[in-house]
């Protein structure tokens, strides 16, 4: 990574993607939609005097066309902001709604959460969650039914739900609802949730039922079988990120795919041929995946990425994960808040400043020491990329997560290739029948690894930091990697800064719960 200004000018989809996010924030605080048209005003009368008064002089005045350029967005993030903002009415009173299933139901111990669009003679559209009570008919329910129900929703504050825009939930019991009408229109999403539980069938018939909610998480994400023990161990020693398909898993299967078509990679148009294929893989697997937006995101991401690898720039893979970035939040721009979100991107692009930098460090020739220390240097990046969010979030930092990647990485790997070669010879019975007992071998390892990893003093530090923290603790990262690769004296300055305000705010903080101490007494 160049200099931070330089990056910005080689990436122009990163100052697009900083712009938007900051006219996004603006729009959650203010709501106020005249900044919007402010800012484009602001910008038009920048370009027009760049290009009309101060074309004599390019580039002392340079700067009007990026300024011209960033409050277009500002606007533009304010604007979609402002008008996401302006669908979500006030929670309804009592009444009876028809609800169509706009999101794939998702199967809970004791209910069945469907997210629906309500509406009646009062009300054209609503967005809420429901939690159907556990049946078979609450069970066969699919995106797209439309049910009818008579509720009472409570409004609900949990980020979860309201960062995508939804506001209100109910409990709703088998006798307050009835199934209006199936949906028979073609669905791609329904499709990919029917292969994805034909597939989970196939498994089923061949896995040990104790490790079968572990398979059924690392190959399609489908956490209902998985027992709230193992989600904690996983959580306590900082690999619970493979309990959930995402980035992790859609880069498994771009390895596998890039090694199967490498023979095409022998010049330019088998090169394009190759990562069209691979990018062709990414999404049958996303599908069969059952289309979930995390993966939806992954497979976007990496795509956009397989694509600027074509270019052979690596300017072009900033510029691919900034652009997904920028397309998800225009389509949503409540997804900034998401968790999900945020760990996702962040961990990309630390893996992408910062892996190649670690890894050469420490130069081994010995090739299996070497694939240790690259996993190593990805973890080690991953980490410096999401820990200060997970720190804001989760109040807690697994001491021992290195440790845990090298139990949960290598074997979550094994074992997605291994399933999808337990699903290609599943009608062979002695293969399958080897490859199922090496996969309930391997998942059982994992588990009384991953456990006896947090059974370890101090697995799990728990730390509380402010948001303010989390901006300085990324600041801290940022100025060091700078400092240590310029070696410039004013990286050392800002590095000074940041820990001198971090020094003060203790010190502040501890004052003042010694001054509330004497009060009280």
């Amino acid at each position: 990574m160049n200099s931070p200004i330089l990056f910005l000018h080689q990436n122009p989809f990163s100052r697009i993607v900083i712009a938007l996010i900051i006219g996004i924030i603006v729009g959650i605080y203010f709501n106020i939609i005249g900044i919007s048209f402010f800012s484009f005003i602001i910008a038009i009368v920048l370009y027009t005097l760049k290009r009309f008064v101060f074309n004599k002089d390019e580039y002392k005045f340079r700067w009007m066309h990026g300024m011209a350029f960033v409050l277009v967005f500002v606007g533009i993030g304010n604007l979609v902001c402002i008008l996401h903002k302006e669908a979500i009415q006030s929670v309804p009173e009592e009444q009876t709604f028809i609800a169509t299933i706009i999101e794939t139901p998702t199967e809970k111990p004791r209910s069945v959460l469907i997210t629906v669009d309500l509406q009646n003679k009062a009300i054209n559209s609503y967005k809420s969650v429901l939690f159907l009570q556990k049946d078979s008919n609450a069970l066969n329910l699919s995106e797209g039914d439309k049910i009818i129900t008579h509720v009472r929703l409570k409004e609900t504050d949990l980020s979860f739900f309201n960062n995508k825009g939804i506001y209100a939930t109910a409990y709703v019991t088998s006798t307050q609802w009835y199934l209006m009408k199936i949906n028979t229109k073609f669905s791609l999403k329904n499709k990919a949730n029917k292969a994805s539980k034909a597939l989970l069938g196939v498994f089923k018939d061949f896995i040990n039922p104790n490790n079968f909610g572990l398979i059924s998480a690392l190959t399609f994400g489908d956490t209902s079988s998985l027992n709230s023990e193992i989600k904690q161990d996983f959580a306590k020693s900082g690999s619970s990120h493979v309990l959930s398909v995402s980035g992790l898993h859609i880069g498994i299967i771009y390895i596998a795919f890039s090694f199967i078509f490498s023979f095409l990679g022998k010049n330019k148009i088998g090169t394009i041929f190759k990562h069209i294929c691979i990018i062709l893989c990414i999404w049958i697997y996303a599908f069969l995946c059952g289309l979930p937006p995390s993966v939806v995101r992954s497979a976007a991401m990496l795509s956009l990425i397989s694509g600027a690898y074509i270019f052979q720039k690596k300017s072009a893979t900033y510029n691919a994960v900034f652009f997904s970035a920028f397309l998800m939040l225009l389509y949503e721009p409540m997804y900034l808040y998401d968790i999900g979100f945020q760990l996702s991107y962040c961990a990309v692009l630390s893996i992408l400043i910062f892996h190649k930098k670690i890894y050469k460090l420490i130069p081994l020739k010995n090739k299996i020491l070497d694939n240790i220390w690259s996993l190593t240097s990805v973890s080690i990046a991953a980490q410096l990329g999401t820990f200060p969010i997970s720190l804001y979030y989760f109040h807690q930092f697994p001491t021992y997560f290195l440790l845990s990647n090298y139990i949960a990485i290598p074997c979550s790997t094994l074992l997605i290739y291994l399933s999808i070669c337990l699903f290609f010879t599943s009608f062979i019975p002695i293969i399958s029948g080897f490859i199922k007992t090496v996969i309930n071998y391997i998942a059982e390892y994992m588990q009384d690894g991953i456990s006896y990893i947090c059974n370890f003093p101090y697995a799990s530090i728990n730390i509380e930091i402010e948001l303010w923290q989390v901006y300085a603790i990324f600041g801290l990262i940022l100025s060091t990697y700078m400092m240590l690769t310029k070696r410039r004296f004013c990286y050392v300055c800002s590095n000074l800064c940041i820990i001198i305000i971090f020094l003060t705010n203790g010190i502040i903080v501890d004052l003042c719960k010694l001054f509330t101490t004497f009060a009280e007494v």
